[in-house]
């Protein structure tokens, strides 16, 4: 441990002192400090310091309040609650490219419905069958699927009339 005498005393010897003359101690040290274009202060015993002097003090006293008080150190934050609820963080208001509406929505899915109504026609050989016998074509089609749906869906794909969807 390190006292504070010591500290102001090395500090002290590192600094160049006025040079001392036979006038009076503040007279000759202010006349010599005012040629080389410093400043001087004076101090309660009649030495002058110089503002290189100065902040060397001012270091030591610094130097010597951090070995007294420490750094400090960052401790965690207490938690007195046994639950933890996790902080609210910015909330920024939603800058949309285009409007989305549900309207819009259905339109497409309305758009696309006849190509999931009707998946693809039934081409085995019974089927074939059925084509040239009866005039009857066979498709695959949505499970979900209505009658009526699947008759807008022919219509809307190929272009004839339905007779009948069994």
């Amino acid at each position: 441990f390190i006292c504070i005498e010591h500290i102001l005393y090395f500090f002290f010897l590192m600094i160049r002192r006025p040079p001392r003359s036979t006038q009076s101690r503040s007279s000759a040290a202010s006349d010599v400090y005012k040629r080389q274009g410093t400043e001087s202060t004076k101090m309660g015993k009649g030495e002058v310091k110089s503002q290189q002097q100065q902040k060397a003090v001012q270091k030591a006293k610094s130097a010597v309040r951090k070995t007294k008080k420490g750094v400090e150190k960052r401790t965690h934050k207490v938690h007195y609650k046994t639950r933890f609820f996790r902080p609210k963080t910015l909330a920024l208001q939603r800058t949309p490219k285009y409007k989305r509406t549900v309207a819009n929505v259905i339109q497409d899915k309305n758009s696309l419905e006849r190509f999931k109504t009707i998946i693809h026609p039934l081409s085995t050989e019974k089927a074939m069958r059925k084509l040239e016998d009866e005039n009857t074509m066979s498709f695959v089609v949505d499970i979900g699927a209505s009658k009526p749906k699947i008759r807008e869906a022919f219509v809307k794909l190929y272009g004839g009339k339905v007779r009948k969807i069994n």
